[in-house]
C-alpha cells in the first residue's frame, strides 16, 4: 500500500514496512500493485464489507484497534461499530478487531466510537477511556482518510424529531432488533473482575512454580514457637518488705 501523497514508504498489510527501493525492485520482478480506491460514500446494503471496503478498513487500521494489540488487520474481524442494522456498512462505523478484543466488545462491557477520520474511543466496563488513531495516520500523516457517514435517511411518514426504532435501518431489514443482554452492565462488570482476578490468580501460581524450581520452596518455613517465660522465684531469701 502507497498512498498518493506520500511516497517515502511502502506498507504490506499482514506483513511489513516495505522501503521504495526495494518496492521498486519487487515491481521489476513482478510484483504486482493495485491501487486503493476510496470507497463510496453511500452505505452498502449488507451486513459484510465488499472486498473494496473491506481493504480500505484494513489499509486504514493496520492492526487491531484494541489498545495495545499488534494484530494485523487482515486477520482481524470488521466489526460494525454501532451495531447493524442500525449502523451502516460504511467505513465512518467499521474497524477492525481481533478476534479476542470483538468478544470483549460484544459481550465483555467495553464499548467504542468511531470518528470520521477513524480516531477510535474505547469505553471499558469501569468507565474508563483509551483513545487510539489507526497506524496509517502514523506511517502517511498526509493520507486523509477522513470517510464521514452520511446524514441518516428519515423514515416515510415521520416527523421533525420523531424518534422510532427503526431509524436509518435499510428496508430489507425492519423489524430486526439487537437480541437482549443475558446479564446487565453491573453483572458483566463484576464477571470481568471476577474473571480478572481468577486469571491474576492462576498466572501467580505459574510464577511461584518457576521460582520454586530455582529457589525452593517459597512458602516460609513456620516459626518455633517461643519458649515460655520462667516463672518468677518468690523464694529468694529475702524477707518481705512488710
Amino acid at each position: 500500500m502507497v498512498p498518493e501523497c506520500d511516497r517515502g514508504v511502502a506498507v504490506q498489510i499482514g506483513g511489513g514496512i516495505v522501503p521504495i527501493p526495494l518496492l521498486a525492485e519487487l515491481v521489476r520482478t513482478g510484483a504486482k500493485i493495485r491501487a486503493l480506491r476510496r470507497p463510496d460514500r453511500t452505505p452498502e446494503k449488507h451486513y459484510r464489507p465488499s472486498r473494496r471496503l473491506a481493504l480500505w478498513d484494513q489499509a486504514r487500521d493496520l492492526t487491531c484497534r484494541f489498545p495495545g494489540c499488534g494484530k494485523p488487520a487482515d486477520r482481524c474481524d470488521i466489526d460494525h461499530v454501532r451495531p447493524y442494522p442500525r449502523g451502516p456498512t460504511h467505513p465512518g462505523n467499521n474497524a477492525c478487531y481481533c478476534r479476542t478484543h470483538h468478544l470483549g466488545k460484544t459481550f465483555g462491557g467495553w464499548s467504542s466510537e468511531l470518528a470520521a477520520d477513524g480516531t477510535l474511543t474505547w469505553t471499558s466496563p469501569h468507565g474508563a477511556g483509551y483513545t487510539t488513531v489507526p497506524l496509517s495516520a502514523l506511517l502517511f500523516p498526509g493520507w486523509n482518510t477522513e470517510t464521514p457517514l452520511p446524514p441518516a435517511k428519515k423514515a416515510p411518514g415521520k416527523k421533525d424529531g420523531a424518534a422510532g426504532k427503526e431509524d436509518g435501518a435499510p428496508p430489507e431489514h425492519r423489524g430486526l432488533a439487537m437480541p437482549k443482554r443475558p446479564r446487565t452492565r453491573e453483572q458483566d462488570q463484576l464477571r470481568g473482575i471476577e474473571a480478572e482476578r481468577a486469571a491474576n490468580h492462576i498466572e501467580n501460581a505459574a510464577y511461584d512454580a518457576e521460582m520454586a524450581k530455582v529457589l525452593g520452596p517459597l512458602t516460609p518455613k513456620p516459626r518455633p514457637e517461643p519458649e515460655p517465660e520462667p516463672e518468677p522465684d518468690d523464694d529468694d531469701g529475702e524477707p518481705p518488705p512488710f
